[in-house]
């Protein structure tokens, strides 16, 4: 029981994981877990699950680079957001 309060107190809500993606992380520790205490069924579920995870993540979107600069001493870089147009 302490275990998920201090989950639950770790994530705090603000997570912006989808539920699917946190669900699939889930089942994959969880089946790699109960299936090294020796349930197959869980463990093939772990494999499965963890499989997908790996695929997810080499078939990620790159991240592109947009402007790239040297700097020299004293020089600074001044980095401003604004809210995407609609």
């Amino acid at each position: 029981m302490a275990r998920s309060a201090k989950r639950s107190s770790r994530s705090g809500g603000s997570d912006k994981t989808p539920l699917p993606v946190r669900g699939l992380t889930w089942v994959a520790t969880t089946g790699l877990r109960r299936g090294a205490g020796g349930s197959r069924p869980w463990l093939y579920l772990g494999v499965v699950a963890s499989g997908v995870r790996v695929l997810r993540w080499l078939v990620r979107p790159k991240p592109v680079v947009v402007s790239r600069a040297v700097l020299e001493p004293g020089e600074s870089l001044e980095i401003i957001t604004r809210a995407p147009e609609r």
